[in-house]
C-alpha cells in the first residue's frame, strides 16, 4: 500500500511550494472523509435495515439530499454571492457533520422505530448545509488550485478517496463481526465522527490563493468534493454519487426555459433518466442484503472494499475510454454495467454474487460518473454553460427524488426481486440508449 501512495504523491515533488500546502490539505481532507464514507454512511442503511426499517423508510433518507438540493441550491448560490467561499464551506460542512455525532448515542437511549424516524429526519435536517457544501465546494477548490494542476489535484483525490474507502470497510467489517450488536455500530459511528470532523478541520486550513493565480474556469467538478449526505451513499456502494456543482456566479443566472425547448432537452431527459433508473432499486438493495440474504456485516464490508477496489481500477483508465467513446457514450456503457448490479441481487442466493454484483458496479459507476457531468457540459453552450448547468442539476435531482420515492412502491407491488428484475431491464434499456443517441 506504502508503494502505492508514494507513486500517487509523487507528482508532488513538481508542484510549487506555494502551491503544497493547499494541495495536501484538500489530500487530508478527501482522505478523511474517505474515513466518513467507508464507515459511516457506507454501512448507515445497514444499520437502518438491521433495526427493521422497510423499503419506504430507507428510500426517504434516499430522497434527501436530491428533495433538499431541489429546493435550496440556486438559493444558497444566491445567497453566497460576495461572501467568503472559505467561510461558507467551512460553516455548513460543520452544521452538516455534527449530525453524525449523534448516531454514536442512539442506539443507547432510543428504541429501534424511533431511532429510523430520527435518522430519517436527521437525513433532511442536514441535507440543508449539505447543499451550501455541494455549491461552495467547487469555488473553494477553485479559488485554492491553479488551473495547470486541477486536473492532478482532483484525479490524486479520487484516488485517495477510493484507497482509503477500502481499508476503513474492511476495518468496518471486521470491527461489526467481532463486536456484539449494537456495539459494533456505534464504534463505526464514532469512527465515521472522526474522520468528518477531521475533514472539516483540513478544510480549515485550505486559503485561496492570490488571484493572479487562479483564473476563472469551468467547474471543477472532478474534484470530489466534500459534498456528503446522510445517504450520500446510505445505501450499498452502488448508488455512491457525486452530483455536478456550479459556482455562486453560476447561480445568479436565471433559469433559461428556452433551454428547454432547445435540442439541449434530449441531454435533459438522458440525464432524468439516468437518475431515475440509478436511484430505483437503492432502497430495496440493504433490505434484500439483510433480510433476505442474510448477509453479515464483513460480507458487505468485504462488498464495498470490492466496489471501491474496481471503481479506482476503472477510474484510472476512465481518459482513455473516454477519448475513445466520448462522455455521451461512456455514461451509456457505465450505466449498462450498472445494470448488472440489481440483476445479481435479484437472482442471488449466497454472498458470491452480491460480491461479483459489487465488482460491476464499482466499475460502472466509475465510467457513468467521471463522464456525465462532462457529457451534458460539452453539450452546452460554450460561452454560457450555466445555464445550461443549472437545468443538468435540477433534472438530475428530480431523477434521483422520483427514484427513490418510486423504486419502494413498485417492490412493495411486485416483490423485491421482481423490481430488482425490472428495474436492471430499465436500466440496460436506458444505457443503451445513452450509448446510441446521437
Amino acid at each position: 500500500m506504502t508503494p502505492l501512495f508514494a507513486r500517487i504523491l509523487s507528482p508532488m515533488r513538481l508542484v510549487p511550494p506555494e502551491y503544497r500546502r493547499n494541495f495536501w490539505l484538500l489530500f487530508s481532507d478527501i482522505g478523511w472523509f474517505g474515513v466518513l464514507s467507508g464507515s459511516t454512511i457506507a454501512f448507515l442503511s445497514i444499520y437502518v435495515a438491521r433495526l427493521g426499517a422497510g423499503t419506504e423508510q430507507i428510500g426517504l433518507i434516499n430522497a434527501a439530499p436530491a428533495f433538499v438540493s431541489l429546493f435550496f441550491s440556486l438559493s444558497f448560490g444566491a445567497w453566497m454571492y460576495g461572501k467568503s467561499t472559505r467561510r461558507v464551506v467551512l460553516i455548513n460542512a460543520a452544521l452538516m457533520r455534527i449530525y453524525y455525532l449523534p448516531l454514536i448515542l442512539l442506539p443507547a437511549i432510543l428504541t429501534a422505530p424511533l431511532q429510523i424516524w430520527l435518522i430519517i429526519i436527521m437525513a433532511f435536517l442536514m441535507s440543508i448545509p449539505g447543499a451550501g457544501v455541494q455549491v461552495g465546494f467547487t469555488v473553494l477548490f477553485g479559488e485554492a488550485v491553479p488551473e495547470e494542476w486541477r486536473a492532478y489535484v482532483a484525479g490524486t483525490r479520487n484516488a485517495i478517496f477510493a484507497v482509503v474507502c477500502i481499508l476503513t470497510a474492511l476495518v468496518s467489517g471486521f470491527i461489526l463481526k467481532s463486536t456484539p450488536f449494537p456495539g459494533g455500530y456505534q464504534i463505526v459511528f464514532a469512527i465515521g465522527f472522526v474522520g468528518a470532523a477531521l475533514s472539516v478541520a483540513s478544510l480549515y486550513f485550505v486559503r485561496p490563493l492570490p488571484l493572479p493565480a487562479v483564473q476563472a474556469s469551468e467547474p471543477a467538478h472532478a474534484a470530489g468534493g466534500s459534498s456528503d449526505g446522510m445517504l450520500y451513499n446510505a445505501s450499498l456502494p452502488e448508488g455512491r454519487k457525486q452530483q455536478a456543482s456550479l459556482t455562486a456566479r453560476d447561480y445568479q443566472a436565471q433559469l433559461r426555459f428556452d433551454i428547454v425547448k432547445s435540442p439541449y432537452n434530449k441531454v435533459l431527459l438522458l440525464i432524468f433518466a439516468f437518475h431515475l433508473t440509478q436511484y430505483l432499486p437503492l432502497p430495496l438493495f440493504p433490505i434484500l442484503s439483510v433480510k433476505i440474504l442474510h448477509l453479515s456485516d464483513q460480507t458487505i464490508s468485504i462488498g464495498n472494499a470490492l466496489f471501491y477496489l474496481f471503481m479506482f481500477m476503472a477510474s484510472t483508465r476512465m481518459p482513455q475510454i473516454a477519448g475513445r467513446f466520448g462522455y455521451r457514450r461512456t455514461t451509456g456503457i457505465g450505466l449498462i454495467s450498472l445494470a448488472i448490479f440489481p440483476i445479481f441481487l435479484a437472482v442471488a442466493q449466497d454472498e458470491w454474487l452480491y460480491l461479483a454484483a459489487n465488482i460491476f458496479g464499482g466499475t460502472g459507476w466509475a465510467l457513468a460518473s467521471g463522464a456525465m457531468y462532462n457529457y451534458g457540459l460539452e453539450k452546452a453552450a460554450p460561452n454560457q454553460p450555466a445555464p445550461y448547468l443549472a437545468w443538468f442539476t435540477l433534472f438530475a435531482n428530480a431523477g434521483m427524488l422520483l427514484g427513490a420515492l418510486i423504486g419502494p412502491l413498485v417492490s412493495n407491488w411486485a416483490g423485491i426481486r421482481l423490481a430488482l428484475t425490472i428495474f436492471a431491464a430499465v436500466r440496460l434499456i436506458t444505457g443503451i440508449i445513452i450509448a446510441r443517441e446521437k
